[in-house]
């Protein structure tokens, strides 16, 4: 019998791609297994007449009909149902009418109590009609979508899944669907190949015609079909490249195979004497495939199972509410069972720390986080060239080693800030990656630092930078609050700009990305405006001026750039947001000093401080300034700055960064003033992480894979065109 879980299972948003699951008891508008046309599903329903319909879609906890020319019963009733596969009767159950309204097309029907065995026996007309392919519970429009058709775009995304040595699947063209793994690329006589190594048995091609192939990605699917060239003595598939490539991503989280031992345990959430115990197939961070039998297991689509626990090896991971989100066919006769979790409880996420830590460890085997290895990341930063960026050199910073090693050791106890990851090698580091919490729903990747290649025997340089980027990325993607992006560009490294700056061009015009010219100028925490201010007083922002700002902001800067910087009306403050990071023992503050003339506001700079060593370049110390009435003259300017450089003393800061985004400052006015030069503030939505991913794949794959003529070249252009859905 259906059991009471007793327990509060705590919604959580999965990520700003996902669709939420159900919520626990919840009529679901779908059952989980939509049928194929011709499956020869019907059924009879006594309060409506007793005569045959179709079935479109069922499930465990119920059905939806074909509604036809029927008399319409009302809502709620209850009645006989019986289903019939091929004319022939294979189950009686009583069923509620949930949905009927006038003129539906379709009739939606909860069953009522269903015996044990009439649940294995819908549960296995199901499976057996059900359209192939996965199965889900309303699920949504991809994600993202995008058709690949120009040369440059295919051979690109080629050559991520190529690095990757991405799994895939024959799905036509074959005898049987065959599951493949994308084994490398060479040349042919005719020009570049692929090559395709089975997973499991040899298989037959059905033909000689072309295959149809589905790779899995960084987290997307990529279809293409292909035509086979040469069969290799080790049953190897070549074939040439594909003229065009779907990339189609439902899902938020990577997944990474499960180690053999892990266990999922759980009471059938509807017949306690089922108690069920699965091998997890694969991992993510809130989620797992299992492996089991639907008809045996009585498990569907939408369901929810209440409380799960996973162990391995004698300790327990995890223990969470958890929803069945899909499932897909396996070659045996079995199902993958996709499952969502969500934290019990009123504990906070801690309680998700040690399977987040065991996940992580899956997916990013050879990278290390924390701060053991901050004074061997000061040598990497020394080696990389990266302390020479900006025209700068390595003695300019050797003030800060002692405050980078301290931050780095307070940014390891506090992970909802940031994270510093490393790749360790037997010299030190071969590579290190920052990714920070700079604004209550907004990261920023910096001081990327990675060894010449020559120096890491046996890695390609491109593999450190994807794995790195892959764990601080993937820990931002696991904050509830993370929605925007940022990051400061200007010309330097490819792989920054490609990243960071060509790929978010392709969201601006859908909103969800945006791009800010900035002129960076270094200014002393010594600076003196030339000019005192005649009637004039600088003081912090009262709470009229605090509205004006707030409207102004509106005016003169788009959505994206006030959400992203917080500074929307209702988040200037920052009050919530600082306590936190203020609690984590961080230092982080944002102040709003207003120049008056005569008692009227007439400009006023948003100036914001940082953890001296967290940002080398000292970006987390920077000042905008804005006027009430357009553009601020040259003394409200300098009188700001000086305002500003009065208030970085206080924190014992040396120099500060003014953004100038409007071209209010000359660096010539003060020798306290240095031109950092031009760059650009770049914001990308969240949403696109996972396309960020399979960008960052492509662009650090080596660049001699599928080169024109089989020797060396860039990864390519942009792909074609796209149709992005989220």
């Amino acid at each position: 019998m259906k059991r009471d879980h007793g327990m509060a299972i705590r919604a959580r948003e999965a990520g700003p791609a996902d669709a939420e699951p159900a919520a626990p008891g919840s009529p679901a508008r779908h059952w989980g297994h939509r049928l194929r046309p011709d499956a020869g599903v019907t059924a009879r329903l006594a309060i409506a007449g007793g005569r045959p319909t179709r079935v479109l879609e069922l499930g465990l906890h119920g059905a939806v009909l074909e509604a036809g020319a029927q008399p319409r019963p009302a809502a709620g009733r209850r009645s006989r149902l019986a289903i019939f596969v091929e004319g022939q009767e294979r189950v009686v159950l009583p069923a509620e009418l949930v949905e009927a309204e006038e003129g539906a097309r379709e009739w939606v029907l909860r069953f009522v109590e269903p015996t044990l065995q009439a649940a294995r026996a819908v549960i296995g007309i199901a499976r057996a009609a059900a359209e192939p392919g996965v199965v889900a519970t309303r699920l949504p429009d991809p994600a993202y979508h995008e058709v690949i058709d120009t040369p440059e775009g295919v051979r690109s995304a080629l050559r991520g899944l190529v690095a990757l040595e991405a799994p895939a699947r024959l799905v036509e063209g074959a005898d049987r669907p065959a599951p493949l793994r994308l084994a490398g690329a060479a040349a042919g006589l005719a020009g570049p190949v692929l090559l395709w190594r089975p997973e499991g048995p040899a298989f037959p091609l059905s033909g000689e015609g072309p295959v149809t192939l589905v790779v899995e990605g960084y987290n997307s699917l990529h279809t293409m079909t292909v035509e086979p060239v040469d069969r290799g003595p080790d049953g190897v598939l070549h074939t040439t490249l594909p003229d065009r490539i779907v990339r189609t991503r439902y899902r938020w989280y990577r997944r990474a195979a499960a180690p053999e031992g892990l266990r999922v345990r759980f009471r059938h959430p509807d017949w306690d004497e089922l108690a069920l115990d699965h091998a997890v197939i694969d991992v993510s961070h809130f989620g797992c495939g299992i492996a089991g039998d639907a008809v045996r297991d009585v498990l569907s689509p939408g369901m929810f199972l209440g409380e799960v626990r996973l162990a391995w090896k004698g300790h327990e991971l995890l223990r969470a509410g958890a929803w069945v989100r899909n499932l897909r066919p396996l070659d045996d006769g079995r199902e993958i069972f996709g499952l969502q979790f969500a934290p019990i409880g009123d504990a906070a996420s801690g309680e998700f720390d040690a399977w987040h830590a065991f996940v992580d460890d899956l997916l990013s085997p050879r990278v290390r986080v924390g701060a053991p290895w901050s004074e061997e990341a000061w040598e990497l930063f020394d080696a990389s060239g990266y302390f020479n960026l900006s025209g700068r050199s390595t003695k300019d910073f050797a003030r800060l080693r002692k405050a980078y090693v301290e931050a780095s050791h307070k940014l390891a106890q506090a992970p909802r800030q940031g994270i510093i990851a490393a790749w360790p090698v037997e010299e030190g580091l071969g590579g290190s990656l920052t990714l920070l919490r700079v604004y209550p729903r907004t990261w920023m990747a910096c001081q990327l630092a990675k060894r010449p290649s020559s120096e890491i025997p046996g890695v390609h340089g491109g593999m450190v930078i994807r794995d790195i980027a892959f764990r601080v990325y993937e820990h931002a993607m696991k904050s509830p609050d993370l929605r925007w992006l940022l990051a400061y560009i200007h010309e330097g490294p490819r792989f920054t700009r490609v990243i960071h700056h060509d790929f978010p061009l392709r969201f601006i015009d859908r909103g969800e990305a945006h791009v800010q010219k900035v002129h960076a100028v270094q200014v002393s925490s010594r600076f003196r405006a030339a000019r005192p201010g005649r009637g004039v007083e600088i003081g912090l922002a009262n709470p009229d001026e605090m509205r004006r700002i707030g409207r102004l902001l509106e005016r003169i800067r788009v959505p994206a750039y006030r959400e992203a910087l917080s500074l929307d009306p209702e988040d200037l403050d920052l009050a919530d947001y600082l306590a936190e990071v203020q609690g984590d023992g961080l230092v982080r503050g944002r102040v709003f000093f207003v120049l008056r003339r005569q008692g009227r506001a007439r400009s006023f700079a948003i100036a914001e401080v940082g953890e001296e060593g967290l940002h080398l370049f000292g970006l987390l110390d920077g000042v905008r300034i804005f006027g009430f009435h357009g553009r601020p003259p040259r003394e409200e300017v300098e009188l700001l700055l000086e305002a500003a450089a009065d208030w970085y003393q206080v924190f014992d800061k040396q120099r500060f960064i003014l953004f100038d985004e409007d071209e209010l400052c000359d660096p010539d006015w003060s020798a306290h003033l240095v031109d950092l030069g031009r760059a650009d503030l770049v914001l990308l939505s969240a949403k696109r992480l996972p396309e960020l991913m399979e960008k960052l794949c492509e662009v650090t794959a080596p660049r001699r894979l599928l080169s024109e003529g089989g020797g060396s070249g860039g990864p390519g252009g942009a792909a074609g065109r796209s149709d992005e859905r989220g």
